[in-house]
C-alpha cells in the first residue's frame, strides 16, 4: 500500500472510461472538477492529481489518458453493454447518498448549536450563582 488510501492498479481492458466529474458545491473546500477511471463493473477510481487544481486546463490531460487507454487496451476490447446501467446506478446512489448526509449535516449543526447555547446558559447560570 502507498499511503493511507493504498493504491490500486487496473489493467487497461479493466477500464471502460475515463471522466472528468463536477464535485457536488457540498464539498466545495476542493477542486471543482476531479477525474475517475470507471472499471467495468461500474464503480469508480479517482485520479489523484488529475484536478482543476492541480492542471488548470483539464482537458488536454483527458483527451492524452483518453487516447492512452485506447491505445493501450488489446485489439479485441469491446465495451461491455452492461457497464453504462452499473455506472448510472453507482451514480444515483452516491447522489443520494450526498441527498441524505446533508440533510444530516443541517441537522448536526442545529443540534450543536443548540447544545452549546444550552451548555453555555447553564454553565453562566452555575458560574453565576456560585460566586
Amino acid at each position: 500500500m502507498d499511503g493511507l488510501r493504498g493504491s490500486r492498479r487496473l489493467t487497461w481492458d479493466g477500464v471502460h472510461g475515463i471522466r472528468a466529474e463536477a464535485v457536488p458545491p457540498s464539498r466545495s473546500w476542493g477542486p471543482d472538477t476531479v477525474t475517475y477511471a470507471y472499471r467495468t463493473d461500474g464503480r469508480r477510481v479517482l485520479l489523484l492529481c488529475v484536478d482543476d487544481e492541480e492542471l488548470p486546463v483539464l482537458e488536454p490531460e483527458l483527451a492524452f489518458l483518453r487516447a492512452l487507454l485506447v491505445r493501450e487496451r488489446s485489439t479485441g476490447w469491446t465495451p461491455d453493454p452492461r457497464t453504462e446501467p452499473r455506472v448510472a446506478r453507482w451514480g444515483a446512489r452516491r447522489a443520494a447518498w450526498d441527498r441524505w448526509t446533508n440533510g444530516w449535516r443541517v441537522f448536526v449543526v442545529i443540534f450543536a448549536s443548540a447544545t452549546l447555547l444550552l451548555v453555555g446558559i447553564i454553565g453562566y447560570e452555575v458560574l453565576g450563582n456560585g460566586s
